[in-house]
């Protein structure tokens, strides 16, 4: 016998929201370009704090008539503000998020009322901007000299590049059925991959030694993936020649047909199948077909049976030629996308098992794997179009705070940026004294 199922239809895409402590979330959102509207997206928005409660404090007109000058203007507004430190600090509220953010709505409201009525005062008009300045140094002070507690997110793991933001996104991948979609899903793991990834620790990326430094390797994606070889004839490896290398289809010796098109790595003096540890057998040595390499090249994670080869140049930081210094990246991580997030309170809650009616597919997401979403989707900042390929921006995501970076540099505060050719070459270098000409 059936049985009758009951339930409320799940709301359209642009209907979902959620509300945290720290933001206003949507999964949608209208880029109004050529058509395509309201496109699967994660727009959190610092959260808007509306005060349940206002009140209208002002200056009494006995009061204001008593400010002559500045002095005056100060100890009114202090014992005005002290007479009404409950209701402008918020005490009624005790979260803290909202008790910031309404208490910060009172102090302006309370400030504002203040420069309006200062007209009906008796202080001369040389001392206004004197005025101005002193009411906005009360409202900062109110926030001073004072611990501020905010509720946050608690992300159960944060993504240097020796643990990328990928095992969420790769579950998405594996669940989404041949096409646009899940191309779209692979390019965001390639860009994941190549940019955002380092499997060998932690330290400098050496260029001219990538593979290794890296754990990572160099591909042609234009060629099905396959690992890119250096050419015989490549002899300058600040810009290296690749090739990609195959076995010749047809015309093998007996025996080596289960060999016919296979990928193959050269290694130094040596032949090695793709994705393997094992040698081409010397018999198919002369049966091999080089090819140049095409110029979308990018990286893959190594098969657990290979083994990195030294020595190998790759253009990591895609600068336009290989770099002759190290790249320091042991602090490089995603503080500008974990500190939005987390002063959002945008965190997974509970374990989800999804289920896609059109690959009939079903995963579980754990909270490490929604957090990797999260990470994923806040670093984006742009849309393609599915038929054009048309980038179109979405949302800005700013980063509060301060970097340790060198002013207009690209690297870390250790590195020098020369400008040589239209490339921007890294150097290292110490700053051993300051000279004081006085």
């Amino acid at each position: 016998m059936p049985t009758p199922l009951s339930g409320n239809k799940a709301p359209t895409r642009a209907e979902r929201t959620v509300d945290t402590d720290g933001a206003n979330v949507k999964f949608s959102t209208d880029l109004g370009v050529d058509g395509y509207r309201d496109m699967p997206a994660l727009v959190a928005e610092a959260r808007t704090f509306k005060d349940p409660s206002p009140k209208d404090i002002r200056l009494t007109d006995e009061q204001l008539k008593g400010i002559t000058d500045l002095e005056t203007l100060g100890e009114t507004v202090a014992k005005a503000f002290e007479a009404n430190k409950a209701y402008l600090n918020a005490d009624e509220i005790t979260g803290n998020n909202e008790n910031l953010g309404v208490s910060a709505l009172r102090k302006q409201a309370f400030i504002a009322a203040i420069t309006a009525d200062l007209e009906k005062s008796n202080l001369p008009a040389t001392d206004k901007q004197g005025a101005l300045k002193l009411l906005k140094g009360v409202e900062e002070e109110s926030y001073m000299n004072r611990e501020i507690v905010f509720d946050t997110g608690k992300l159960d793991t944060y993504h240097p590049y020796t643990k990328p933001f990928d095992k969420g996104v790769r579950k998405i991948e594996a669940l989404a059925p041949p096409g646009v979609e899940r191309e779209a899903i692979t390019a965001e793991l390639n860009y994941i991959t190549d940019r955002k990834t380092r499997a060998s620790g932690w330290g400098n990326v050496k260029e001219r030694n990538a593979e290794e430094t890296l754990g990572l390797r160099p591909i042609d994606r234009d060629n099905d993936g396959q690992a890119l070889s250096l050419a015989k004839d490549s002899v300058d490896n600040f810009k290296p020649v690749y090739v990609v290398i195959n076995v010749n289809a047809e015309g093998l010796p007996e025996g080596m047909e289960e060999h016919a098109g296979k990928s193959v790595i050269r290694d130094g003096e040596n032949l090695i199948f793709d994705k393997t540890n094992t040698p081409v057998p010397t018999e198919l040595a002369e049966h091999l077909t080089e090819k140049p390499a095409s110029k979308n090249t990018g990286l893959r994670l190594l098969e657990s049976s290979e083994r990195v080869r030294g020595s190998f140049p790759y253009d990591w930081n895609q600068n336009g030629g290989v770099d002759v210094d190290g790249v320091n990246i042991g602090w490089w991580g995603h503080c500008h996308i974990e500190a939005p997030l987390a002063a959002l309170k945008l965190a997974a809650g509970s374990d989800v098992t999804v289920f896609d009616a059109r690959s009939k597919g079903e995963s579980k997401f754990g909270e490490t794997d929604v957090n990797d979403l999260l990470f994923a989707m806040m670093d984006a900042d742009r849309y393609a179009d599915i038929n054009s390929g048309r980038a179109a921006s979405a949302e800005v995501t700013t980063f509060v705070g301060n970097r340790n970076d060198t002013i207009n540099g690209q690297h870390p505060g250790d590195k020098m940026i020369l400008t040589v050719g239209g490339r921007e070459i890294p150097f290292s270098f110490r700053l051993t004294s300051l000279y004081d000409a006085e």
